[in-house]
């Protein structure tokens, strides 16, 4: 959920902008922020939250090879110009 404001930060259960972003540990300071649908609702950065789940698709992409040929996801990181190293060593991309 996109919050963007200090109702949707109330609905969210974050009682102020003073509150650490669980992902950086540093307040969470100014709108937008994200919440994520996982049971505990964590509120974050929205640049915490595209870095989470950057990490998260590579590592799913390290161990699930096939990932990386889904348009899906090539369409999610590709403008982020991700890379990884393959098995061999060698340097691939999303595109």
């Amino acid at each position: 959920m996109l919050i963007v404001n200090a109702d949707h930060l109330c609905l969210a259960g974050v009682a102020s902008l003073e509150e650490p972003c669980t992902y950086c540990s540093r307040p969470l300071a100014a709108y937008p922020l994200i919440m994520s649908d996982d049971r505990s609702q964590t509120v974050y950065h929205v640049t915490c939250a595209l870095e989470l789940v950057t990490d998260l698709l590579v590592d799913l992409a390290t161990f699930f090879p096939e990932i990386r040929h889904s348009s899906e996801v090539r369409g999610y990181l590709a403008p982020l110009g991700i890379s990884w190293r393959s098995g061999d060593g060698k340097a691939s991309s999303w595109h």
